[in-house]
């Protein structure tokens, strides 16, 4: 879009609204008050009613923090949860290894798939027997 604008093909950006631009709220401010108007840009941030063809923007950069700030806070609670489902053991993966199926019960938790499972025991038999990938290699 940089690069668009910087060739002169967009003189619009129009997002749904202000935390589409960015969450950095330094990084924003600067795109909505120094880098459009001196290209010629127009923003439009369409659910928070921010026009920069209209003077009455002072609510932006307050927007913008409360954006930051927002997503840092959701950053804490996703790491936080994350790490809460280790200590508990829980799978956090969204696919499961071969061999392994999601237990119904609990879609947290693994449990050994028997037909999957079979083929890595024989792959793990052969290997530990010396018949790796290439014949002279051992696993």
């Amino acid at each position: 879009m940089v690069a668009d604008i910087e060739a002169g093909k967009i003189n619009l950006v129009a997002v749904k609204d202000l935390s589409r631009l960015g969450r950095n709220y330094i990084l924003t401010g600067q795109y909505t008050d120094i880098y459009f108007p001196d290209r010629g840009v127009r923003f439009v941030a369409i659910n928070d009613g921010i026009d920069t063809k209209d003077a009455d923007n002072d609510i932006a950069p307050f927007r913008n923090i409360l954006n930051q700030m927002y997503s840092n806070d959701l950053s804490k609670k996703v790491r936080s949860a994350v790490r809460a489902k280790k200590q508990n053991g829980d799978y956090l993966s969204n696919y499961t290894p071969y061999g392994y199926a999601k237990d119904p019960a609990n879609r947290n938790r693994l449990i050994v798939e028997e037909s999957g499972a079979a083929v890595v025991r024989r792959i793990y038999d052969l290997c530990a027997s010396g018949h790796g990938a290439l014949t002279s290699q051992r696993c």
